[in-house]
C-alpha cells in the first residue's frame, strides 16, 4: 500500500509509462473489486505477470495497492487459444473478483 500526493498526476505518469488506466473491462467486470481507479501494466500476453495498481478505498482516493497478477486483460498481443483479443481481455478481466485487503499505508 502507498499514498500518492496527486492521483491525477500519478495516473497520468502511469499512462505515459505503458499502463492501461480505468479500462472498459475493469469498469464492466471489476467495478465491485476496483470501484475507483485501476492501472494495469501492459504485458505481451494476458498470461504474463504484470503490475496491477488499484485504489479500492472510496474514502481515501490517494491510497493505492500494488500486486503482481497473471491473467491481465491488457496484453499487447492475443494468445493463440483466443479468436479475438477482446475475448481474451474479457476472460482475463473476469479472472479475479475480490478487492485487495486494506492494510497499513505509507507515503510514496
Amino acid at each position: 500500500m502507498f499514498v500518492v500526493n496527486d492521483k491525477a498526476t500519478f495516473l497520468d505518469a502511469l499512462r505515459k509509462n505503458g499502463y492501461a488506466i480505468n479500462t472498459w473491462y475493469d469498469r464492466k467486470y471489476n467495478k465491485k473489486a476496483h470501484p475507483n481507479d485501476s492501472a494495469r501494466e501492459i504485458t505481451n500476453t494476458s498470461w504474463e505477470t504484470g503490475a496491477h495498481l488499484a485504489n479500492d478505498d472510496s474514502s481515501n482516493s490517494i491510497c493505492f495497492s500494488c500486486i503482481g497478477t497473471k491473467g491481465l486483460p491488457n496484453s499487447s498481443m492475443r494468445t493463440r487459444s483466443y479468436l479475438t483479443r477482446w475475448g481474451e481481455q474479457r476472460d482475463a478481466g473476469r479472472s479475479h473478483h475480490e478487492p485487495l485487503p486494506q492494510l497499513g499505508s505509507r507515503r510514496a
